[in-house]
């Protein structure tokens, strides 16, 4: 037989709900001016904006779960024996308890906790009806039953991300910022090209990153782009170099002879009618040479290798430690093109040739930007270029080069030197010249005459000229005694030469090519053989050809030495006389020793020494006493 007690357990539960929601964050940041432009000395400001949205779109709920605590209470005075106790959601998911199962005493009470539940297909806002439910053994004579909790999921228990704190790699941003909702940041940031050195182009990226620490991060780049001016320039130099001349004749040759106002001293050549004599001089022609005028000038040339922007110039100086009125002309351009060049002029006047070295500076205007773009000035840089300034020869020469002539005894001149060029500094150039003098019966005889000898120089650029004369006194005697001439003259002044001028006193004996007696040789042969040998014959021929020429030639002729004449001419028209035989005599040969007082005797009057006799005449540099 079953009995039915209705005397049921009191059964409680309680059921809390739990999730946790996550807001979500979106970071960006941005720059104002990605990439600047700028040379070497400006600055560029940009604007970096970091902005923090949170999430329009629900935030993430997630971990849900469930919790709470169950009660079992006996009131009755029976025990109960509980055999199984569960607990699940409405959908059928269980729930594990605590509770332990057994007799349950008269009076007692039993509590239990639930652990959390992660519930799924769930959403904020839902709720899950929870049911626990106690079976009691049919034998006891208390019954089972079962409580029911309900949890709503409305409000989270936890919340992550309800701010955040954004952080910037560039620890000059002024950051970490905290951000509880949507919003954002400004701060700014100056570039510029200090890492440029003396490079023409530089570049470099400047990176920088904002993050949250939960994850979202953003990034903004500047690219910097950096450029510069170079300076270069050229140097010539000029100058002027004249040279100053002067010229001084003087007479060499042949020595004067004849002292002409009794002063002791020979001052005047003695020459006989219609004779001719080689005047010889030197001229010596000299310059000096003086530099001035020096200058140096050339270009200077700015280039600007920034393909967007001009460069602005504040002073363009060309230095140079000892130039003087120093000129730099940019035909009032004062800007260098993009990509492009400035090109100058400059000139300067120098004290001297010294090389040094020319340096042109130019200043750039720099400027800061704002980071709209607005530029205002500030600050300077200069840039740098040298050449050296080195002298090589004259850009201008003045009276470098002449035409040197002489003019003797007035008749129409003759050139010594076309286009004499003068080196630098001092210059001296002997030149020689001679001139052929004859005195003319229309000159009449004893009297002295001054044959002047002028030469002079002429610039070929310039009218600049000097002159320079030298002056001798040429005699004649002829009207008393007249004058003797050596062998050396009469042997060199036949039609044979060298002389330019035969004497025509030769044609007295017949000509050069006439027969000496029985020498089975001419005149002119016989002057020619060389006494060698001792030969005497042939050291009174020269003599006695001298001493006849020089009769005929109006030298007169002391009585011994017209014996002389007669005496040499007997020995030489005799047939026995011939050369091989007067070579052939013994030294203490009466013959031999006639031969040789007549030739002594002879060779005095020829050179004008002979007591009584005429003095000697001049003669040139042609005449020669050597065979």
């Amino acid at each position: 037989m079953l009995f039915c007690y209705d005397r049921p357990l009191q059964i409680s539960k309680t059921a809390d709900p739990h999730f946790t929601r996550t807001h979500n964050w979106t970071l960006t940041k941005t720059v104002s001016a990605s990439s600047l432009n700028l040379f070497n000395g400006d600055a560029g400001d940009v604007s970096y904006t970091v902005a923090a949205q949170e999430d329009v779109t629900p935030p993430l709920d997630s971990f849900f779960t469930i919790s709470g605590t169950v009660t079992i209470s006996n009131p009755w005075p029976f025990p109960a024996n509980i055999t199984a106790i569960t607990d699940q959601l409405h959908d059928g998911t269980p729930i594990t308890l605590s509770c332990a199962t057994g007799v349950l005493g008269a009076g007692q009470s039993e509590n239990c906790n639930y652990t959390q539940a992660i519930i799924t297909a769930i959403h904020a806002g839902d709720a899950r009806i929870n049911t626990v439910t106690v079976t009691v053994d049919p034998s006891s004579q208390v019954s089972g039953g079962s409580a029911t909790a309900t949890a709503t999921y409305s409000t989270p228990t936890t919340e992550n991300h309800t701010s955040i704190s954004v952080t910037d790699t560039d620890s000059g941003a002024g950051g970490p910022w905290n951000f509880t909702g949507s919003g954002s940041v400004s701060y700014g940031k100056t570039f510029d090209c200090s890492g440029q050195g003396s490079q023409r182009t530089y570049g470099y990226d400047f990176n920088n990153t904002v993050s949250d620490g939960i994850g979202d991060s953003a990034s903004a780049k500047v690219h910097v782009d950096c450029y510069s001016l170079a300076v270069n320039k050229t140097a010539g130099t000029q100058y002027t170099r004249s040279w100053t001349w002067n010229i001084a004749k003087s007479y060499i040759s042949p020595a004067l002879t004849v002292d002409t106002n009794n002063d002791h001293t020979p001052d005047a050549l003695l020459v006989h009618t219609n004779q001719t004599v080689t005047l010889n001089y030197n001229v010596v022609v000299g310059a000096t040479s003086v530099d001035s005028a020096f200058g140096v000038g050339g270009q200077i040339t700015v280039s600007n290798n920034d393909p967007l922007r001009d460069a602005t110039l504040t002073a363009l100086v060309d230095s140079l430690p000892t130039a003087s009125g120093m000129v730099v002309n940019c035909g009032g351009a004062s800007t260098v093109p993009a990509g492009g060049q400035l090109t100058c002029t400059y000139s300067a006047s120098l004290p001297s040739a010294t090389s040094q070295t020319n340096t042109a500076t130019a200043t750039q205007q720099n400027y800061h930007y704002a980071a709209n773009g607005t530029g205002t000035a500030a600050g300077t840089k200069d840039y740098s270029g040298t050449a050296s300034v080195a002298f090589a020869g004259p850009t201008t020469s003045v009276d470098q080069c002449v035409n040197v002539s002489d003019l003797f005894n007035g008749v129409v001149p003759s050139s010594l030197a076309n286009g004499l060029c003068a080196t630098p500094g001092s210059f001296s150039r002997t030149l020689s010249s001679a001139a052929s003098f004859n005195w003319d019966p229309s000159l009449g005889t004893c009297k002295t005459i001054a044959v002047p000898n002028v030469a002079s120089f002429q610039s070929t650029t310039s009218p600049a000229n000097g002159s320079s004369t030298a002056t001798i006194n040429i005699t004649n005697q002829d009207c008393a005694l007249g004058c003797t001439l050596t062998q050396g003259y009469w042997k060199t002044h036949s039609t044979y030469g060298p002389a330019a001028h035969p004497d025509p006193d030769w044609s007295s004996v017949g000509g050069p090519d006439a027969s000496f007696f029985f020498s089975g040789q001419s005149w002119y042969q016989v002057f020619w053989t060389p006494s060698s040998g001792g030969n005497v014959y042939y050291s009174l021929a020269h003599q006695y050809e001298a001493a006849v020429l020089n009769g005929f030639n109006g030298a007169s002729e002391p009585a011994q030495v017209q014996d002389a004449v007669n005496t040499a001419f007997l020995l030489f028209n005799n047939p026995a006389n011939t050369p091989l035989a007067i070579g052939r005599l013994k030294s203490n040969s009466p013959l031999r020793q006639q031969f040789i007082s007549l030739s002594a005797l002879l060779d005095m009057y020829n050179n004008g020494s002979y007591p009584g006799g005429p003095l000697h005449c001049s003669e040139d540099s042609a005449s020669s006493s050597s065979p």
